[in-house]
């Protein structure tokens, strides 16, 4: 039904179609299990979500095969989303000084977030969308150099072809000494990146990487991929720091296997 919706009215609208559903959502999901960081509203459950494939349970995907609680009844936000905005909210000065921010393929909860944010110059990216401020394709991206304090780029990378040079490119426009968020679902159990850039059918796609439109499912060797492109990068586990993160109880609902992979530039 949902998909059919969104088939039927304009990408424009489809913002306000989430509204609706969350307004009904917020009232069958309301208790006080999980609190959501993005739109503080209290709920007893979140809204499972994820694909089911069986490649993703086989190669423990996470950020990308099924999860209980992942989706906000209220905002909409997945729980990477979450991870994100609390990850920039208590680990570093984002939102609260004046930067130039691009945001590749926005998340709209957080795209509204920045948008309210004092002092930020905030453009959003996309090569499909058309509600983005510029059409971007992430291999080839249109501004100069250092250009950008923070980049944030969630989920896009295991869609192109040539990954590696959409890291060079995040890196070429970052400002020496900036930060670029570059997340995507990973195997906790591959050591190297399965992937196949050839057409294959769909069928032989979705059975490899768990989407059709997906090239790829990272391994453990991400962090060395985007370090090949200069970037010195931390792996950060909240689950090991939960104070800021929901605690141990996990209040607000995040994916306890998954790290952010935080990409900085260096300054020198």
């Amino acid at each position: 039904m949902k998909t059919l919706l969104k088939s039927i009215v304009p990408e424009q609208y489809h913002g306000k179609l989430k509204e609706i559903a969350c307004r009904a959502y917020t009232v069958l999901y309301a208790g006080d299990r999980y609190s959501c960081p993005l739109c503080g509203r209290g709920f007893r459950r979140m809204i499972p979500r994820g694909y089911r494939h069986g490649v993703l349970f086989e190669k423990h995907v996470v950020g990308g095969g099924w999860r209980r609680d992942a989706f906000c009844p209220g905002c909409s936000s997945y729980d990477r989303e979450r991870l994100v905005y609390l990850y920039l909210k208590t680990r570093t000065t984002a939102l609260r000084k004046a930067s130039k921010v691009l945001h590749i393929a926005p998340e709209r909860v957080l795209e509204k977030l920045f948008r309210k944010v004092p002092g930020i110059d905030y453009t959003t990216g996309d090569l499909f969308s058309k509600v983005v401020d510029v059409k971007l394709d992430v291999t080839a991206i249109q501004f100069a150099d250092h250009t950008f304090d923070l980049t944030l780029c969630n989920h896009v990378m295991e869609h192109v072809p040539d990954d590696r040079k959409a890291m060079a490119e995040i890196f070429r426009t970052l400002k020496p000494g900036g930060l670029a968020i570059i997340q995507t679902p990973i195997s906790t159990v591959l050591e190297k990146t399965d992937e196949d850039l050839t057409d294959i059918p769909v069928a032989e796609r979705i059975r490899r990487f768990g989407q059709e439109d997906h090239c790829r499912i990272y391994a453990r060797d991400y962090e060395q991929r985007l370090a090949s492109v200069g970037f010195a990068v931390e792996v950060f586990r909240w689950e090991k720091e939960p104070a800021d993160f929901g605690g141990a109880e996990n209040r607000f609902a995040l994916n306890p296997e998954e790290p952010i992979f935080v990409c900085s530039k260096p300054a020198g």
